[in-house]
């Protein structure tokens, strides 16, 4: 996978800003931004924000699909939030670490949990955390009160450990972690199945594959007012 999807990797991390439009009515505030990515052959994609005047952010990725490319890992948007923020709450699959071809063993519920409990001690640091089918979530400072609440019409995935993809990655055993200083939430429509039905040497199955020839398209919303309520 790391050779097949590389360029995927790439592209999230040196996307080039093709422009920027920015808007106002009514009181809402709306950003477009418009993105051309490294791919070969090239790709593009855009995020739209749109702030209304109770300080909600509604987000709205898309991507325009294209043949000659490879599977996507996953759709979605990473978060570096402050480090105190640390305690998750969230309606979904839990309470541990679930995939869409990976999540009978789990259940629908109102979960909680703290960071350092979302990640799986693999031999390899790895992408790990993951939790499906989820209806909203909360990620706070337990002690302060605040944070945000992330929710959407659809359902959607997230992780939200005490490490960036790339500190995991860059890791080959746990205690190669450097020292956490920020808390990285994964927001996804859609992430990559485990795959392995035979001992690991199985790719996933092709109904839990993201299309690189589809659109995709994401909204969700992203509120601070009320979450502890």
């Amino acid at each position: 996978m790391e050779k097949e999807c590389a360029q995927w990797k790439i592209a999230s991390l040196y996307a080039n800003t093709d422009s920027v439009v920015a808007k106002k009515q009514s009181g809402i505030v709306e950003i477009t931004y418009k993105y051309t990515l490294p791919t070969s052959p090239s790709s593009s994609c855009s995020v739209k924000y749109q702030v209304n005047p109770l300080g909600e952010i509604e987000v709205a990725m898309s991507y325009k699909g294209i043949k000659g490319l490879s599977k996507i890992p996953l759709f979605g948007m990473n978060f570096k939030l402050k480090r105190r923020i640390k305690e998750v709450r969230y309606y979904g699959i839990g309470p541990k670490e679930n995939y869409l071809d990976r999540l009978y063993g789990a259940r629908l519920g109102i979960f909680s949990s703290n960071i350092s409990n979302e990640l799986s001690e693999y031999v390899i640091p790895q992408e790990c955390g993951n939790h499906t089918k989820t209806r909203w979530l909360e990620i706070y400072d337990e002690k302060l009160g605040d944070g945000i609440k992330i929710s959407a019409k659809d359902t959607f995935e997230f992780s939200c450990l005490p490490y960036t993809p790339h500190e995991l990655e860059n890791a080959k055993h746990i205690y190669e972690l450097p020292n956490s200083y920020c808390t990285s939430l994964n927001i996804n429509l859609k992430q990559m199945r485990v795959g392995g039905d035979d001992s690991w040497g199985v790719k996933p199955q092709r109904e839990f594959d993201i299309d690189s020839k589809k659109d995709l398209i994401f909204n969700f919303k992203i509120d601070s007012k009320g979450m502890l309520n």
